[in-house]
């Protein structure tokens, strides 16, 4: 049987969806990421349509007196479980590799299956935790991060459970609220309405521009959503702030005091003050009880009089 890295032409041709697999995804000793293995595996062998290979058992061998068609038969299928076999074996960790050398692709595909697969249960728990845990890590590229959480979803879907598509995209923009938070903010502002794929192309072109020029996020997201017609107006131009710093010759009074260090008389306390009539301190002459009993007794003149003073004694 046939152990050679890479496939034959003959049977696999270069074009084949189920080679293009072969260093896209390497299944890893511990099977951590067995379902996306599995889920490339499949799709490519199906296109190829070569499925029947991984998942029927192979013939028996023909015996002595067999027709030869029934052996021309039994030997382009082991030829071809040998080609997808080389495939298998090239998409996985050294480790696994090793324990598969002596199987044929059926085999080795029951194998994976019987170690790494788990119950519907455990893979709705599992894709869920990853769904709503998942979260941007600095230096990470946003868009491998929201293919992986769409295929999660997708998941998901598979097995029964539809989560709300409103519920994702809140879901996808709280993940990347570090870096995107200004995006998240006018999204939902705005109340915009995109699919995964427009959510994607947005943020994948805003992360081109802002690594091209080196700009802070916010200001190139706010430029990007503009240019989308996400709902940001056009041609203001950049916002003025609404205050501006006075000058200090346009300071008056108080303000002015404090700012120079030199208060005024204004921030004087009240028991500081000196009355004009009785010359005692607490109070001024307006509130003095002397000064009120006398204008009381027509003894003073009242403030602000401009009339003859009275003459009476005190």
């Amino acid at each position: 049987m046939a152990t050679s890295s890479t496939p034959s032409n003959k049977s696999l041709g270069k074009d084949s969806w189920l080679r293009s697999v072969m260093d896209k995804c390497i299944l890893k000793d511990d099977g951590s990421n067995f379902l996306e293995w599995e889920s490339n595996i499949k799709s490519a062998a199906l296109s190829d349509n070569v499925l029947t290979y991984l998942t029927d058992a192979p013939p028996i061998k023909p015996g002595p007196r067999a027709s030869s068609a029934v052996r021309t038969a039994y030997d382009d299928h082991v030829r071809m479980s040998n080609d997808i076999k080389n495939v298998l074996i090239w998409s996985m960790s050294p480790k696994l590799k090793l324990s598969c050398i002596s199987l044929n692709a059926y085999e080795i595909f029951a194998r994976m299956i019987t170690m790494f697969s788990q119950t519907p249960k455990v893979r709705q728990y599992d894709a869920a935790a990853c769904f709503f845990e998942a979260k941007l890590e600095r230096g990470q590229k946003v868009g491998p991060h929201l293919l992986k959480m769409v295929e999660y979803v997708d998941i998901l879907e598979r097995l029964g459970y539809n989560i709300p598509k409103t519920l994702v995209v809140d879901r996808i923009l709280h993940s990347i609220r570090t870096k995107f938070a200004h995006f998240r903010v006018n999204y939902n502002m705005n109340g915009i309405d995109k699919s995964y794929h427009e959510i994607h192309e947005l943020l994948t072109q805003a992360e081109r521009d802002m690594e091209a020029s080196g700009s802070d996020n916010r200001d190139v997201l706010t430029m990007k959503l503009k240019n989308m017609s996400l709902g940001v107006k056009k041609g203001k131009g950049k916002e003025k702030p609404q205050f501006k710093k006075s000058s200090k010759k346009h300071n008056k009074g108080k303000g002015k005091a404090v700012e120079n260090g030199n208060p005024k008389a204004k921030s004087v306390k009240l028991s500081e003050t000196e009355c004009f009539h009785c010359n005692g301190k607490g109070h001024y002459r307006r509130s003095c009880p002397k000064y009120l009993e006398d204008l009381k007794e027509g003894h003073v003149t009242p403030i602000g009089f401009k009339g003859r003073a009275s003459t009476s004694k005190r």
